[in-house]
């Protein structure tokens, strides 16, 4: 069966989370992707514990059906190289601060010249441009400037991080959108594009309803405060007997009204249609009653109920739960330290599914190959290697 992205091939020179997760998502599909690496040192994620194998759980994670070149980018010679691959490749895929890529010579100008149908994409902080392109950052500060973190946690108890790198993921995900429509956009017009995608806006872009909330109203809102943060009795979390909590999202009135008749509280059903301001009356009383048994009952009482309830699950329960267990939401790729366990692609495509068929590359391992493979010749990569533009 021929895969999606068959015949793509993507040349990667990120590292950590944002572009390797991205470049991921292709190669999932079948793109060719070519983890450009610094010799010695490789993508950080390599070492961070705990292992899988020899390299970090992450990397392996992040770092399936991809190959591995090491190539030192501060050697002139190293230009050489990337414009010969650039050459034959579809896609270049960098996450470096705004005017680095420039200064070692593979800016988006330079890999136009070598392959004006070259989709260039680049994934910075802040953008490539503005008061704040040059400085330094992460997820955290990202998703803060973006309004995720102000956003999260209890009415008056102050901000929390969020349990997802917000920034980090969101702007992967829109990097492989933003590559696929100038992938399909080059069908028409046989001409690549350069695609920016900034962390900062990526976060902005997540907002949706917050979002959408200010710019209709003018009014910031806090965390809590909001329909789908924990305002509504019938959007919220509530604590159980014995400290477990229970996710209620019964945003229609069928669903409300069926959670009622389940737990007994008949007479909240008219709730529903009172106005904002009683609804804290409502949440202290739901607070109180779900207070009165362990969260197991809870469930068992209202599974058997046309109702949006779920437990809160510790990721142990998600790796067990029957439903994930189903859909295949964990794979197994083979290694020389035996089979390692990697989270599944989440899309199922009928003619043209993913499909996780290597581990993470060791550094450098398919140096050799690729630049083979690019057109140099043997002599020439002993020459590259000689000079220090490769490496191990």
């Amino acid at each position: 069966m021929r895969e999606a992205l068959e015949g793509i091939r993507v040349l990667d020179f990120t590292r950590l989370l944002p572009g390797p997760y991205s470049t991921m998502l292709l190669g999932d599909f079948g793109a060719e992707v070519i983890k450009v690496e610094e010799p010695g040192r490789g993508d950080y994620y390599r070492w961070l514990e705990p292992m899988m194998g020899e390299y970090g759980a992450s990397f392996q994670f992040l770092n399936r059906n991809k190959k591995s070149i090491a190539l030192d980018l501060k050697n002139p010679r190293a230009r050489e190289v990337v414009a010969r691959l650039a050459q034959a490749a579809d896609v270049l895929v960098e996450g470096f601060r705004p005017g680095v890529a420039q200064r070692l010579g593979i800016g988006y100008q330079a890999i136009k010249e070598a392959n004006p149908r070259l989709i260039y994409c680049s994934i910075t902080g802040f953008g490539p441009a503005g008061p704040y392109a040059g400085r330094p950052g992460h997820d955290l500060n990202y998703a803060a400037l973006g309004g995720a973190v102000g956003l999260t946690g209890p009415t008056g108890q102050g901000p929390v991080i969020p349990s997802i790198q917000v920034a980090d993921l969101g702007s992967a995900l829109f990097a492989a959108v933003g590559i696929l429509v100038a992938l399909a956009a080059r069908e028409h017009t046989g001409q690549g594009q350069r695609v920016d995608v900034a962390m900062l806006d990526s976060v902005v872009a997540l907002l949706a309803g917050s979002a959408a909330y200010y710019l209709a109203t003018g009014v910031s809102p806090c965390p809590g405060g909001i329909r789908l943060t924990g305002a509504l009795p019938w959007y919220r979390l509530y604590e159980a007997q014995d400290g477990r909590y229970l996710a209620v999202g019964a945003l229609e009135r069928k669903f409300w009204e069926e959670l009622c008749l389940g737990i007994g509280r008949e007479d909240l059903i008219p709730c529903f249609d009172w106005p904002q301001e009683k609804h804290p009356g409502v949440i202290a009383q739901l607070d109180a009653h779900f207070r009165t048994r362990p969260l197991e009952d809870w469930i068992k009482t209202l599974e058997r109920r046309d109702t949006c309830v779920s437990p809160v699950n510790r990721l142990d329960e998600v790796f067990s739960d029957p439903q994930v267990l189903h859909n295949e939401v964990v794979t197994q790729v083979k290694s020389l330290y035996g089979m390692l366990s990697l989270v599944n692609s989440p899309v199922k495509a009928s003619g043209t599914p993913p499909r996780v068929k290597t581990r993470g590359p060791h550094l450098g391992e398919h140096t050799e190959e690729v630049l083979m493979k690019g057109g140099f010749s043997a002599q020439e990569v002993q020459e590259l290697r000689s000079a220090g533009a490769t490496g191990p």
